[in-house]
């Protein structure tokens, strides 16, 4: 996919990284993976399809956190890197 003059580049062979987080009654979950750089676009999507997650403070080579809207809940949510190519 390429708009504007950027591509979008899913990581592949070992760097590949899909997975889900399971939220035990809290608000933010953190993803360890030595996969996310400073270029990552990280997409997340809950699996009930009513709540609202996003990414936050991203660290390259260590870690994300998923981040739950409006406090604790129990959910489990499904995530994917990408890279973004300029």
């Amino acid at each position: 996919v390429s708009t504007a003059g950027y591509g979008l580049t899913v990581k592949s062979g070992s760097n590949a990284k899909i997975g889900t987080a399971t939220f035990t009654a809290q608000n933010t979950v953190t993803v360890n993976t030595t996969a996310v750089t400073a270029n990552s676009l990280i997409f997340v999507t809950g699996q009930d399809g009513t709540d609202a997650f996003a990414v936050g403070n991203k660290i390259a080579g260590t870690s994300f956190d998923i981040v739950h809207s409006s406090g604790n809940v129990t959910a489990t949510v499904a995530w994917m890197i990408v890279e973004a190519t300029p």
